[in-house]
């Protein structure tokens, strides 16, 4: 994505814990790769809240919005989890 944008001076790339990293800067855009592994490795949500202190006031999240639908089998009933989160709020 970088490389289509032609950000590549102007991107930086971190590689730490992102649920509990320090930076030194103020940002514009955040774009998390945790998507698939937020469902059993990473939470997304902890990632975003961490990071949102560090971006500017006009800043973009991708993604935006993270929606989970999850349907447990349990003794012949169906129980529906259904979870959404919103990276600005």
């Amino acid at each position: 994505m970088i490389k289509y944008l032609k950000l590549e001076k102007k991107a930086k790339f971190v590689l730490s814990d992102a649920t509990n990293i320090e930076l030194d800067e103020q940002y514009d855009i955040l774009i998390s790769e945790t998507l698939i592994s937020s469902l059993h490795k990473e939470d997304f949500g902890f990632i975003v809240n961490n990071l949102k202190k560090y971006l500017t006031k006009d800043l973009i999240i991708i993604p935006e919005e993270l929606e989970l639908n999850v349907k447990e089998f349990n003794k012949n009933q169906e129980i529906n989890h259904f979870l959404k989160f919103n990276s600005y709020k």
